[in-house]
């Protein structure tokens, strides 16, 4: 059986604990703060800016963007076309100007 004294001294410590500030205050916080994060997601993924994304793809081998090029048409948010693509094959020796021009 548990003694009177050490059911005194739980309640008391479980007194102390769920009535402080602190306990109070994160018990509310910490859900407004999950929200918080929910909303702002949901926001940004339905965000749509008005101007159409460009988007330039630059290698050495013609293989990689034809390859990137195929995977690129069949997703379904590029086909609305809302994002346009410029593929470049570039030749590392000659097109270093090329290179400095597109980075940003």
């Amino acid at each position: 059986m548990v003694n009177r004294r050490t059911f005194s001294i739980v309640k008391r410590e479980l007194k102390v604990k769920l009535f402080s500030r602190t306990f109070i205050i994160m018990t509310l916080l910490i859900p407004i703060f999950m929200l918080g994060i929910m909303g702002l997601q949901t926001f940004l993924f339905q965000y749509s800016d008005g101007e159409n994304a460009f988007l330039i793809v630059a290698s050495e081998s013609q293989n990689v963007l034809d390859n990137i090029q195929t995977e690129l048409s069949k997703m379904p948010k590029n086909q609305d076309g809302n994002v346009e693509f410029m593929f470049e094959k570039l030749d590392r020796a000659k097109d270093r100007d090329k290179v400095k021009q597109y980075s940003c």
